[in-house]
This record gives structure tokens, sequence and C-alpha cells, in this order.
């Protein structure tokens, strides 16, 4: 896979004590629980994150599955929609690497304006492994698009939409678009809270009220998508 770490070092979370450090801030404050969306693609590394599970009062849920093409394109290669969905399916049931790390939400990912012929696949892996074994499905749209024709692949294989959330879709503040997302039943997730370089968080908490006028309050998920060591307190950034 690409070297995340090495493009961006800003992007390798590569510290356990940080990460304990950051989740027991977090527990004070009131999280329960976390999803890491770091898929193998993406650099995850399961005996640290077991590891740092283990000893952290947040319950700690992992990912299988894939990023978007760029990331997910050398470790898919041309495998079949069955092997991808196999590989998913064993980390959910048997654990990850050698560990006894289980995968609790399966990733997808697609492009900018496109979904590619790794990515289409990687989503009907997802569903297959979704339909297997009940764990739901998150995907990475970019900057929030294609989130309907997400849907339509993992439909198309027989996912009910309120079993997916579609990710980073605060990147697209389009009342007349995120409600056509919400009307397939799907969760909606606005997950770039704090990053105001993309959207005011009263920008965000504006369509957030707008959309729950409509009648999709329980459709609409919160959260900080802070990938990065400047975001976090441990690593002397903000906001954590």
């Amino acid at each position: 896979p690409m070297d995340v770490g090495a493009a961006d070092p800003d992007l390798l979370l590569d510290s356990p004590d940080a990460a304990i450090a950051e989740l027991e801030d977090a527990f004070f404050l009131g999280l329960r629980g976390i999803v890491d969306m770091t898929p193998a693609d993406y650099g995850r590394d399961p005996s640290a994150i077991l590891w740092v599970a283990q000893r952290v009062p947040v319950h700690v849920i992992v990912v299988t599955g894939h990023h978007k093409h760029l990331h997910a394109a050398p470790l898919v290669g041309d495998k079949t929609v069955s092997e991808i969905a196999a590989q998913n399916i064993d980390e959910i049931r048997n654990g990850i690497g050698g560990t006894s790390l289980r995968a609790g939400v399966i990733k997808a990912g697609t492009s900018l304006n496109e979904i590619t012929d790794v990515e289409k696949r990687v989503l009907q892996a997802a569903a297959q492994a979704h339909l297997a074994t009940g764990a739901p499905i998150s995907t990475h749209t970019d900057k929030g698009t294609m989130a309907l024709e997400q849907l339509a692949v993992l439909q198309e294989e027989g996912v009910s939409p309120d079993r997916v959330i579609i990710g980073h879709l605060d990147f697209a503040l389009d009342e007349d678009y995120l409600l056509r997302v919400l009307d397939t039943g799907a969760f909606v997730s606005f997950d770039q809270i704090s990053k105001t370089k993309y959207a005011s968080d009263e920008a965000r908490a504006s369509m957030l009220m707008k959309l729950a006028a409509r009648g999709h309050l329980s459709q609409l998920l919160i959260s900080g998508d802070l990938a990065r060591k400047s975001y976090w307190l441990a690593y002397r950034g903000t906001p954590g």
C-alpha cells in the first residue's frame, strides 16, 4: 500500500501513548466509543490498536474494507469481489493480521466525481460482507460526491440503505442533494466538524437544523475526522 505517512508525516498517528492520552481526555469529556476508520490500505496497525484498546476506558471499533482507489488499488489489484469479501468477512469473524482484533464496521471509498472499477468491486464486496455478517457499512466520499451512486451499487447487491453511513457529506452543504441521500434511508455523516477551511461549523449546524426540520433527525451523524497529528491535543495540536 501507499505509504501515507511518507507522503505527509502529519497523517501518521504513530504513538500509542498519544492515542491513550487523547482517549483518556475524551473519556473524561463523555466519549464512550470511537470508530477508527483506518483500513489496511491506509496504514492500519492492528497490534498497536489492540494494545491501545486494552488500556483505554473508551470502546474502540476498527474497520475492514478499503479506502478510495488511490489507496485501495495496490492491495485490491485484480481480486474478485468474492475474494475481497472473504477477506472482509474473515477480519470481522476471526481477527485482523493474526491478532484477536476483529472489525466491527466495513469501509468502502470512492474518488472525486467517479467510481472506478476497483471501487465498484470494493463496494460490492462490502455489500457481500455486510449480508454475511450484519456489520454496517461506512463510506468515504471524496468531497461529498458520488453518495447516491454508492448507494445504488450497494442496493443492487441487496443492502438496505438504513445499514449504511455515507461519509464526509458536510463537504456538500446542498440541501436538495442531502435530502435525496436521506430519502433513501441512509445515514448522513457530518464529520468535518472543527475544520473551518472547508465550511464554518455554523454553516454545518444550520444545514443540520434544516435537515432535522424535514424529519431526518434520526439519520444525522456528527463526528470529527481528526486524522492528523496537528488535530490532536496529545500531539500538541488542536482541537482534539
